[in-house]
């Protein structure tokens, strides 16, 4: 997904093509602690060793994997 629709449509400006670096750096700030929470999930739940130990590292893996998805996208579509 372009980055810049999505500010577009949040915003409600159409037709711009300016935008300031902010929304991009909130956005790689988002996704670095989306991996940085699935990392500590996956840690805990290496720690503890009961039921809820496997939907920690199902849920940690999946907010890593999340977070290097939109990392890329992020990448792919920098101007």
């Amino acid at each position: 997904m372009d980055y810049r629709l999505a500010w577009q449509i949040a915003t409600h400006r159409r037709g711009t093509r300016d935008m300031s670096d902010r929304p991009r750096r909130l956005l790689v700030v988002g996704m670095t602690l989306a991996i940085l929470a699935g990392v500590h999930w996956i840690w805990l739940a290496s720690t503890d060793r009961d039921t809820a130990s496997a939907f920690g590292s199902l849920t940690g893996a999946a907010l890593v994997i999340l977070g290097a998805l939109l990392w890329a996208a992020v990448e792919r579509n920098k101007s």
